[in-house]
């Protein structure tokens, strides 16, 4: 048994050279594969599943041993760099706002709300997890995952998202080579052709978020096709965005002022930090824990102020307000609830800092790039501690595998954005890659800096914002709730093009038949839905490639 310096079994009893390797591997590929779809879609699958089924599925089809163990590291990591992947959207909202980010703005940004949520993840563990053990739900079916598939030694799932992935990325390539039509138009109203895209990426999302998400992108849809006469570009309604953006900005507040016993809870909490009751979450001690945060703060706060001319106030108030508040209220939501605010705590930020005078388009959207580096990712890491937690996997092992795999992924995201830009045009106006919640923080951020709305938005705005209070109460009426479509689905819907707001439908209706028909399981559904996913975001990435050196045609 190996020990530290002071007798104690250390952390790293048990890690494996394979369980590292393969947690970083995984942690690559889920930062890609969500960097594409969030997007693409306005979504992410962090993916600590995913990652634990194929790692199992790989070493016991080579008849190695696996443990519980392994597989946590493996999850932990996967996820550490899934969540990453949601950065995509700020540097998008950037760009989409007419400003590029050199690559050391990216990276830096990238490391320093990246470590600052490494270690935000620490008293959240412990206020969240072990102090109110809220109840996590879907750290709770990953461990259930692991230890089943641990216990049985299973490789079908692996082998299912291997057969997937490459069916899908063979789709992919049908499509780049032109030999397989991207989508299908089933007819026409007025000027809009209306169809289906053939996505594996789309349908496959909809598989892992179910009838009710799939059921808002239908009715976003829709809603979009309707109201395209009233828009400037009838025959690409999905480019008129400031409905869909009204829309999820109203209905995001609305979810979370419901919310308010959360927010209370979880500003209350902080009294607890550092109370000496550290029992199960003694990964660090206060002082320290403290003092690595102010340094990690004072170095944001100085990279904002000297690479994105954001003014010394205005940056302390991102790091308090979004840093600290707003990420333990975001992270105490996805713990009770498995929602995570995170696209309408961007707007909270911008609005924050626009109080205090920061309205020019670099330091708004810096405001949101605060929630794009560290909110979405702390309930994430923390969604993986739980995990750890029910398996009975030291927290200390799995915060410093979240710190060990951080730079190694920051440079990833920046390569990975970089990569994309070279092949797609990355714009409010472009529909190739839609970035629903990049033009939602890159919209705002152009209204605070005194942008002009086009013809008939005001109107339309006013609208949808009713609207989206509207359906956002009902949605917090228990009776009712399962019969209304989600709101952040219909409010992403009506900013994609319409075909891949039906395609969320259909692949949201074909995965419940197959479950209901075939009595398919949430793993094998999972694996299936992952392949998506995976196997577009692969081709689509590969067929730009392709494109820009001149094999594929545009």
């Amino acid at each position: 048994m190996s020990t530290s310096p002071a007798g104690k079994p250390s952390i790293w009893e048990g890690v494996t050279l394979k369980s590292v390797l393969s947690g970083a591997i995984m942690a690559v590929i889920m930062c890609v594969a969500n960097s594409w779809l969030t997007l693409k879609a306005g979504v992410i699958e962090e993916g600590p599943i995913i990652s634990a089924l194929i790692f199992t599925g790989i070493f016991f089809g080579l008849r190695r041993k696996v443990t519980v163990l392994e597989a946590v590291i493996v999850a932990t990591m996967g996820s550490a760099g899934g969540s990453f992947g949601f950065t995509a959207n700020i540097f998008a909202a950037y760009k989409m706002a007419g400003i590029t980010l050199t690559t050391t703005q990216m990276l830096l940004f990238t490391l320093s709300t990246g470590a600052f949520s490494v270690l935000m993840a620490i008293p959240c563990y412990y206020l969240f997890v072990v102090k109110e053990k809220l109840p996590w739900a879907v750290g709770e079916a990953c461990a259930e995952v692991i230890q089943n598939t641990v216990d049985s030694k299973n490789t079908f799932h692996a082998k299912l998202i291997l057969v997937f992935t490459t069916l899908f990325f063979g789709v992919l390539l049908l499509q780049g080579k032109q030999w397989m039509p991207a989508d299908t138009v089933f007819f026409t109203i007025g000027v809009m052709g209306v169809g289906l895209a053939w996505s594996p990426f789309f349908i496959g999302a909809a598989g892992i978020l179910g009838v009710r998400v799939g059921a808002g992108f239908l009715v976003g849809g829709i809603v979009l096709i309707l109201i395209a006469p009233l828009t400037t570009t009838p025959a690409t309604p999905q480019k008129f965005f400031w409905p869909g953006v009204s829309f999820l900005i109203t209905s995001g507040f609305t979810a979370l002022a419901l919310k308010w016993r959360t927010i209370k809870d979880a500003i209350l909490a902080l009294r607890n930090i550092g109370s000496g009751n550290t029992e199960g979450g003694d990964i660090i001690s206060f002082k320290w824990l403290m003092s690595l945060g102010a340094i990690v703060a004072v170095i944001m706060i100085i990279i904002m102020w000297a690479s994105f001319d954001v003014a010394l106030h205005v940056a302390l108030l991102y790091v308090v307000v979004g840093g600290l508040f707003l990420n333990l209220i975001a992270t105490r939501a996805m713990g009770e609830t498995t929602f995570n605010p995170v696209r309408v705590m961007g707007i909270v930020l911008q609005g924050v800092g626009a109080l205090a005078g920061g309205i020019n388009r670099l330091v708004s959207l810096t405001g949101a790039g605060m929630v794009a580096g560290g909110t979405s990712m702390n309930g994430i890491l923390d969604q993986d501690l739980y995990t750890g937690r029910k398996l009975g996997v030291n927290p200390k092992l799995q915060v410093a595998l979240q710190a060990m795999v951080l730079p190694v992924i920051a440079v990833v995201c920046v390569a990975v954005f970089h990569f994309m830009s070279t092949f797609v045009d990355i714009s409010l106006t472009n529909d190739t890659l839609p970035a629903p919640v990049a033009k939602a923080w890159a919209g705002f951020a152009i209204l605070l800096d005194g942008g002009e709305l086009p013809d008939g938005a005001v109107s339309l705005m006013i609208i949808f914002g009713l609207a989206g209070i509207g359906l956002a109460l009902a949605e917090n009426v228990k009776n009712i709730k399962r019969f209304v479509p989600s709101t952040t689905g219909i409010g992403i819907g009506l900013i994609l093009p319409a075909a891949y707001s039906f395609d969320f439908f259909v692949g949201a209706v074909l995965f419940l038949f197959l479950q209901k028909k075939f009595k398919m399981s949430e793993n094998t559904v999972t694996s299936i839905a992952a392949a998506g996913i995976l196997g577009e975001a692969a081709g689509g990435l590969f067929n730009g490639f392709m494109q820009s050196i001149g094999i594929f045609p545009m």
